[in-house]
């Protein structure tokens, strides 16, 4: 039986001719037109587009400003080291108690 490979190596070797677009045959008819961009939306007019950090754009130490003094008690998303110890008392309280991690 033939490979069924064979189609697509034949296909390598010998594609088809593809109609050009300055033809006015049956795909130069088909394509759509250029599309040429219209005038700017208003509500975007004047807007601040900066994609630079904000330590960059406002200063090193913005993140005080914008999400208070950092306390240092956060050791990971959802978990401070208040949440940690809590934890840990209430597993060494009852060591048989299921494991909250």
């Amino acid at each position: 039986s033939p490979s069924p490979w064979l189609g697509s190596r034949r296909l390598l070797e010998h594609p088809p001719e593809m109609p050009s677009q300055g033809d006015g045959d049956k795909l130069g008819d088909a394509m759509a037109p250029e599309a040429t961009p219209g005038p700017p939306l208003e509500r975007l007019r004047g807007a601040q587009r900066d994609s630079r950090p904000a330590w960059m754009t406002k200063g090193v130490g913005v993140g005080d400003s914008m999400f208070g003094e950092a306390t240092g008690e956060l050791l990971k998303p959802g978990l401070t080291q208040s949440d940690l110890a809590r934890i840990e008392q209430q597993r060494d309280a009852d060591p048989q108690a299921q494991d909250p991690f």
